[in-house]
């Protein structure tokens, strides 16, 4: 948003009936310390004191500095209200000297400086900005303490306000007869600051303000240019717009920056009535306002023209024509080319400027216009477009192939960019980058279109290219040694050729075996069946020049490897008859091109063919078979699965299958719950696992006497102990499953028998 779209007229009408004060009414209240009557030892004055003032965030003036940036899906409630967009003019920030004492206490002098330069009082046949005003205080003034309002009325008519303040006589009386107390106002009551502040901006009245530190001693004196406000607050004010005589002293670094406007924060003291900038420094409180209306007549209005658009290093036209004067006084012109808040030159009589940008640039310009009264500033956006560079890449070349060919490159650009440079030879090769001079040699004959991109830091991008001119020669290939392996061990191939020329060549490898490789002279390879392979390694130039050459590999069946497990009902024992165990046997096999078959032999003297079902995919082939046998009696046996490749090659596996008699189970069993812990137990685990033993005992007997039905009832007698129904000795649910699975099994062969 323009800073002039933001301005409004203010008719100031005089009431003099209103402002004809009593000359008591410009001065301040009775009890009120002067800001900086005395420096050493402190008192409760206003001006500098020796506070480092550590600032939360400086906050520079920006073109638009004042508009909040919309957050997405956030209610904007605050708000700033600044005197020069609603009534014209600028804001301005006289600095005392970085580098001498000569005016530590003056800061009231410096804040009614900017007063008087906005209000257009200031403005005589010799001074014209607030620079040159507070210089004039410097050189009439003792560097001492004391009030806005002092100043003004030395300015108008030459009062000198006692106290010593005045060494040097003649100076002020510009406006004599008139009064400052016309146009002055003041409030003394802290609780009414703030509204007094809101009153004096929107009617226009030029506002500065005492503060003093919180807890401390000493005071200040600062220049208001507006304030920031939330309606959704108690409080309704939250900062405070200001310049500050302080920024440049007692540090030459730019933190804070002189020639800063600056918002702090504003706090409500409930225990005090009286408003605080908490952030400044340890935290101010503001004490008193001294106000100064300003003179009559309509401020000139600035228009600075555009928007400009331009090119770098090319002259760009402003003009501030179309600024006016309401009263018709000639307007003088000044401009800020460079967003530093500092004016480039000197007052002019003429509207127009120009200004040459050495490099592209989007931002603002300002212009200020000065009627001999007032001054009022307009801001435009300029934006200097980016020219890219002219580019020469030099002349045709015609060499032989494996030459080295030297390039030298050039170009011009308006603007004060940096640059990057960039050659394409094209033949593919990686793109040479950094100088203007390169070197290449071309790995292959014919003609090449070489390129040079320059390219400056804004993107702008220039090219012109050459045409080099090559000639041709063929390659000599030797495939490396003759290798035996074992079938899916890898192999490692070296090949090598040499060419005259230094070409670039293709290498393409056939293994033998209907695979092939291309694009490197090392591949490696496998191989997934046994034989006798030829190898072939061809090297082809992008001439067409070919050669080729071969060597033999001898490949070795390898047998396949074998490992087997297996999977029965009971973990715990296998019976007869009752429980099948199912047995699952696995190969590798090196070649992945063999083919499979799998034998079974249970130890038993059963023996038998199985099924396999294989994958043949490099890098190997992997299978499986499985087979499920059930022993008919006890006893030890060893199970063999043996794989068998197309080639004769074998490999087996084998695992020993224990078969218990029914006594065994039943003791696994006993030996089960004995084992158990006490929590698995309902109550007396020791008692239980005695008494268990005990029936465990009586099945085994029962079954060495062959009285398989009185075993299978006593094992329902332990079952009744286990099985969840009614009270059980055994109440983990794990355990439960477990020795019912045992009772079941045993149970089951008992009946068989």
């Amino acid at each position: 948003m323009n800073v002039k779209t933001l301005k409004r007229l203010v008719s100031i009408t005089f009431l003099l009936s209103t402002l004809l004060l009593l000359t008591s009414m410009s001065q301040p209240l009775v009890s009120a310390e002067p800001w900086h009557d005395d420096k050493t030892p402190y008192s409760e004055d206003y001006g500098w004191t020796p506070v480092i003032i550590e600032l939360e965030p400086v906050i520079p003036w920006e073109p638009e500095p004042f508009i909040i940036e919309p957050v997405p899906f956030q209610l904007i409630t605050e708000f700033d209200y600044m005197l020069f967009d609603h009534h014209g003019g600028w804001w301005y920030d006289v600095e005392k000297t970085s580098d001498n004492t000569d005016d530590d206490l003056m800061c009231w002098a410096a804040a009614a400086s900017n007063a008087l330069e906005w209000t257009g009082w200031g403005v005589t046949s010799t001074f014209t900005d607030t620079d040159d005003m507070f210089s004039h205080f410097l050189a009439h003034w003792v560097d001492k303490g004391g009030f806005m309002v002092y100043g003004w009325e030395w300015w108008f008519n030459g009062t000198d306000p006692g106290g010593g303040r005045i060494d040097v006589s003649g100076g002020g009386d510009f406006w004599s007869p008139e009064m400052a107390a016309t146009y002055y106002h003041d409030e003394w009551d802290q609780d009414e600051i703030m509204e007094r502040i809101d009153e004096y901006l929107h009617d226009g009245i030029m506002t500065t303000i005492g503060i003093r530190p919180v807890g401390g001693s000493g005071g200040h004196a600062i220049t208001v240019w507006g304030y920031r406000y939330d309606s959704t607050e108690d409080d309704y004010y939250t900062g405070i717009w200001v310049t500050d005589s302080d920024d440049d002293k007692g540090s030459l670094s730019t933190d804070p920056p002189p020639n800063t406007l600056r918002l702090y924060d504003l706090e409500w003291d409930d225990a005090n009535d009286r408003w605080e900038m908490s952030n400044y420094g340890g935290g101010w409180y503001i004490e008193a306002i001294m106000a100064l209306e300003p003179r009559a007549g309509d401020r000139p209005e600035a228009d600075a023209g555009g928007p400009y658009t331009g090119y770098e290093g090319s002259p760009v036209s402003l003009s501030g024509a179309s600024s006016s004067d309401g009263d018709g006084d000639p307007l003088e012109y000044r401009w800020d080319l460079d967003e530093d808040d500092f004016w480039d030159g000197g007052w002019s009589s003429t509207a127009t400027t120009s200004h040459t940008w050495n490099d592209d640039y989007s931002g603002t310009v300002l212009l200020e216009v000065f009627d001999g009264v007032f001054k009022d500033v307009d801001e435009v956006t300029v934006t200097i477009l980016n020219v890219p560079p002219t580019v020469d890449a030099g002349p045709d070349q015609t060499v032989d192939e494996g030459d080295a060919v030297s390039f030298s490159g050039s170009f011009t650009d308006p603007g004060d960019d940096t640059h990057t440079y960039e050659w394409d030879f094209g033949d593919g090769s990686p793109v040479a980058s950094g100088t203007l001079s390169p070197t290449h040699v071309y790995a292959d004959d014919g003609v090449y279109t070489v390129t040079l991109t320059v390219s400056d830091e804004d993107g702008g991008v220039g090219v012109d290219t050459l045409t080099v001119t090559v000639s041709n020669v063929a390659p000599s290939v030797d495939a490396g040694p003759d290798q035996a392996a074992y079938e899916g061990d890898t192999l490692s191939f070296t090949g090598s050729y040499t060419d005259p020329g230094d070409d670039t060549h293709t290498y393409d490898w056939g293994f033998g075996d209907g695979e092939t490789a291309s694009g490197t002279l090392t591949p490696t390879h496998e191989y997934g069946d046994d034989g006798v392979y030829t190898v072939t390694l061809t090297v082809t130039d992008d001439d067409g020049g070919v050669g080729v050459d071969t060597l033999t590999v001898t490949v070795v069946n390898v047998a396949p490897t074998v490992t087997m497990t297996h999977d029965q009902p009971n973990e715990q024992f296998v019976l007869p008859s009752v429980h099948g165990v199912t047995f699952t046997a696995e190969f590798t096999d090196p070649g992945w091109l063999d083919a499979h078959t799998v034998t079974w032999d249970f130890g038993d003297g059963t023996i038998e063919p199985g099924t396999v079902t294989e994958e043949n995919d490099a890098p190997d082939s992997t299978g499986t078979g499985s087979a499920t046998h059930a022993y008919s009696s006890t006893g030890t046996y060893t199970v063999t699965a043996t794989f068998t490749d197309d080639d004769g090659g074998s490999g087996s596996d084998t695992y020993v299958v224990n078969v218990v008699t029914a006594e065994e189970a039943v003791q696994d069993m006993d030996d089960y719950i004995q084992g158990l812990p006490e929590e698995d137990f309902k109550n007396n685990p020791e008692q239980r696992k005695k008494t268990l033993g005990n029936m465990l005992s009586e099945v085994i007997e029962k079954i060495m006497s062959e009285d398989y039905t009185g075993a299978i009832n006593k094992l329902d007698s332990v079952r009744s102990k286990v099985d969840g129904v009614g009270p059980d000795w055994i109440t983990g649910a794990d355990a439960q499953l477990h020795v019912l699975m045992k009772i079941d099994d045993i149970a089951a062969y008992l009946a068989l028998l």
